[in-house]
């Protein structure tokens, strides 16, 4: 199974952040292709 985890930030600094980390080891684990991939968004002028 495929699965792709997104969130705005890429950085590992709240917990939000960690929770996605820790979620896509843990899918690996159980045998899926989990990714985990931060959004872009542009720099509001």
């Amino acid at each position: 199974m495929k699965i792709l985890l997104v969130n705005d930030h890429g950085l590992t600094a709240g917990g939000a952040e960690c929770i996605i980390l820790s979620l896509r080891d843990e899918l690996r684990r159980r045998g899926a292709d989990a990714t985990a991939q931060k959004s872009i968004r542009p720099q509001s002028p």
